[in-house]
């Protein structure tokens, strides 16, 4: 069984009564031992773009979302970042932001993107950024395979945002190197091709399991 959009992080009641279950939003406690979650990954309407040197990217810091669910963030980065070049804004509405093509260039144009929660745990832009070749810090994920040891920068709230923007963007050879290593990751544990050879493992492996 393949599950997709369960934004409450839950384990399905179907999951003892099939043979494997595949789901993105991982559970936050114990999950049977059939249950393998895998990475949202990112919206089928954002292109990938050309990943561009920290050099060539104009936009310091960039954020876009919805309000709902993330007051702590705009009031911790609403006066933040002073001199730098940022590009953060409140959609109206779901997907009544940027168009998906604007957005892929903002992405492809910043250096640090923002991944700030909704109403759950996992978010499109951890993931599309991390693709754009972004610096990402991104709230305090539900560890799981893909994200134990992943170049995210990893927050517990928004206060002193700012100072962990500027740690990142006074060293450059760093950033571009975390970047790199973000892109990396993002080809090797959570592309498309990535996830497919994940979940044919796991199927193998649990046949193998059984067949014993």
């Amino acid at each position: 069984m393949l599950q997709t959009s369960d934004e409450g992080h839950e384990v399905p009641a179907y999951a003892n009564d099939v043979f494997m279950t595949f789901k993105n939003y991982p559970p936050f406690g114990a999950v049977p031992d059939n249950l393998c979650a895998f990475p949202l990954g990112c919206n089928k309407d954002v292109a990938e773009l050309p990943a561009l040197g920290m050099g060539e990217r104009p936009i310091d810091v960039f954020f876009i979302g919805r309000k709902e669910f993330r007051d702590e963030f705009f009031a911790a980065t609403d006066h933040a970042f002073g001199d730098l070049r940022t590009d953060i804004s409140k959609a109206p509405e779901f997907r009544k932001g940027l168009s998906p093509e604007d957005y892929a260039d903002k992405l492809a144009q910043s250096k640090i993107a923002l991944a700030p929660r909704g109403v759950s745990h996992e978010t499109f832009r951890t993931y599309e950024a991390l693709r754009a070749g972004c610096v990402v810090i991104a709230q305090r994920q539900i560890p799981c395979w893909w994200t134990n040891g992943w170049p995210v920068i990893e927050v517990d709230d928004w206060l002193g945002i700012d100072d962990v923007v500027r740690a990142q963007l006074d060293d450059g050879a760093a950033m571009q190197e975390r970047a790199a290593a973000g892109r990396q990751w993002w080809l090797d544990k959570c592309s498309p091709a990535a996830v497919a050879n994940y979940m044919m493992g796991e199927i193998a492996a649990r046949l193998l399991e059984t067949q014993r």
